[in-house]
């Protein structure tokens, strides 16, 4: 149910254990003591801020704002810049995306003037993510591509990981999840060259929605379960909540509800924990069609209120899946007129993302940046024209 996409920094992100959080934390604060007024200190705030990123973002977001203010006291520009490829991820875990957006596009102006090719490509991933939170997909895939491009220009392998896996997700939000699934298994490929834990469960996540939509649910059970462990091993919480997420999906696909629930509830507790209402979100959608096959539809009502609300308030257009969700819900309590009304409602705003209008908005600069990249140099001297046979393209949280 839920969309993978992947949001970057420019710096190094730390995924790590507890206790070689704590080292590192200690490390890093002990440096910042005896720290100069320099570059290195700046990327020394930003380290340390995203220690403080899941558990204490006030915190993350002090840290951040300390780095960008000494980065425009010193004149580093490119520091300065980084702060907001820092602060969009503190944005994203409130769901507020719209605000994230504008900060994306921020960066990506400032970086064409005083960027490097590879933070070009990283600030377009990071607004094509932006945009997809939104629904905007036609405009995030453009920005997707203009990353890869770029990657593709310096070789840069987590670049382009990147690019595919959130390519992937895209193509499975359009309902084309052979498409996706072929982008999904290239991210794949290169994570493990990579040797990257959370790129590795990343690309996984988006393989196994694509299973479950081709009906491969025990395949997909087994690769839920293999993301859960990840994200127990490296205490990573975003990992986690996809595994269960994934689990609990794979679980009322094949009948084991009691299961299926417990996953749902872990994932709505740890989201209202962790303040990360997308997930909450994402789990009442889930929930509210578990409730449905087990014919408890007063609490059933409930999820899908709840849903709607959170997404709302997110503006990702996910409410769609729950104006079904309601729709399929009083229609089986027998309220045709509350079931006619929520399936209009799915209907408009389903026509609106899934259409044959947003498929190509995506399709054209796919079809576009394929074309470019086999194109042969310009030779005055040829006599015929080639034209290429290009990709058909397909379209699937």
């Amino acid at each position: 149910m839920k969309k993978t996409i992947t949001i970057i920094l420019s710096l190094l992100v730390y995924t790590v254990a507890f206790p070689q959080q704590k080292k590192l934390k200690d490390s890093l604060y002990a440096l910042i003591l005896s720290a100069k007024d320099d570059a290195a200190t700046v990327d020394l705030y930003y380290s340390y801020g995203e220690i403080f990123e899941n558990e204490k973002p006030d915190s993350a977001a002090l840290y951040y704002k300390t780095a960008k203010k000494l980065a425009k006291k010193i004149g580093f520009n490119k520091g300065e810049a980084v702060f907001s490829s820092h602060y969009i991820v503190l944005l994203n875990n409130r769901g507020e995306f719209r605000e994230a957006l504008m900060v994306a596009k921020e960066v990506l102006e400032i970086n064409r003037e005083v960027g490097d090719k590879k933070e070009q490509a990283t600030a377009n991933l990071n607004v094509g993510s932006e945009c997809q939170y939104l629904s905007e997909f036609g405009l995030a895939a453009e920005y997707y591509l203009q990353a890869k491009k770029t990657a593709d220009e310096i070789n840069d392998k987590k670049l382009q990981r990147l690019t595919y896996n959130n390519l992937a997700s895209v193509f499975k939000e359009l309902q084309q999840f052979e498409k996706g699934m072929q982008y999904a298994q290239k991210s794949l490929l290169i994570a493990q060259e990579l040797k990257n834990d959370y790129a590795i469960s990343s690309s996984m996540y988006n393989i196994a929605t694509a299973l479950m939509r081709l009906e491969e649910h025990r395949k997909a059970l087994d690769m839920y379960r293999e993301i859960k462990q990840m994200g127990q091993q490296t205490a990573d919480e975003i990992v986690l909540l996809d595994g269960w997420l994934g689990m609990g999906d794979a679980c009322s696909a094949l009948n084991n509800y009691v299961a299926s629930e417990g996953y749902y509830k872990r994932v709505i507790e740890f989201a209202k924990q962790k303040f990360t209402p997308e997930y909450e979100m994402y789990a009442c959608i889930s929930m509210s069609d578990l409730q449905l096959k087990m014919k408890a539809y007063s609490t059933g009502e409930k999820f899908v209120n709840n849903g709607i609300s959170i997404a709302k308030k997110l503006e990702s257009k996910f409410e769609k899946d729950l104006y079904l969700k309601a729709a399929n819900l009083y229609e089986a309590i027998g309220n045709a007129t509350l079931a006619l009304d929520f399936r209009k409602k799915f209907e408009a705003l389903n026509d609106s993302i899934v259409s044959d209008k947003s498929r190509a908005l995506v399709t054209n600069p796919e079809a576009k940046y394929e074309f470019e990249k086999k194109k042969p140099p310009f030779n005055k001297w040829a006599r015929k024209i080639r034209y290429m046979n290009l990709p058909s393209v397909k379209r699937i949280s």
